[in-house]
């Protein structure tokens, strides 16, 4: 039988209990209990048996998304919990958002890059078509003072994150001064 291809009757699709996946090209094996985890992602609700899943020429349920470093993560978290490393924040956050895994999202919005995409992103949106001058007069004054005295690089690093930080805090009119020490 084509599992999830059942409608209506609130009678769950005949998916089997052990469900084998190509994502993007990458095969995947998981319990069908780990895709229904979330009950509000939206693998819950394309493993639900109210959607059709398309499947591809050797049966495996097809997901058209980045399977490699990717998918991985999102099983692991839905499995045991298990967050990804750091440094993969950015690319597991961009998945969670698609899948809608709320728990997932939430611990990614805490990880610094994923903080400066957005802190970026809001940037580009609030300043419009006047980001691009903004963000080339940042890096033209980086340069200038890194190659001008570059033990005040690190300065210049707290003092970029302070000024992106209040443009996305509305209700600080500058960034904080530095102390004299």
């Amino acid at each position: 039988s084509h599992g999830g291809s059942g409608g209506g009757g609130g009678a769950a699709a005949p998916f089997p209990e052990v469900v084998e996946l190509n994502v993007g090209g990458h095969f995947f094996t998981t319990r069908l209990s780990t895709l229904r985890k979330d009950e509000s992602s939206m693998l819950a609700a394309m493993f639900s048996g109210r959607h059709r899943v398309d499947r591809d020429s050797c049966g495996r349920y097809f997901i058209d998304r980045d399977g490699g470093d990717s998918f991985a993560p999102i099983l692991n978290y839905l499995r045991h919990g298990e967050l990804p490393r750091v440094e993969r924040a950015l690319d597991v956050y961009r998945e969670a958002l698609y899948y809608n895994l709320s728990g997932l999202i939430h611990w990614c919005e805490t990880q610094p890059n994923v903080i400066a995409e957005m802190m970026f992103k809001h940037a580009r949106e609030w300043l419009g078509p006047a980001y691009d001058g903004f963000k080339d007069r940042l890096l033209l004054s980086a340069r200038h003072r890194f190659t001008t005295s570059p033990e005040s690089y690190l300065d210049d690093k707290i003092g970029y994150f302070d000024l992106t930080f209040a443009f996305t805090r509305p209700e600080r009119s500058r960034p904080p001064a530095a102390s004299d020490g």
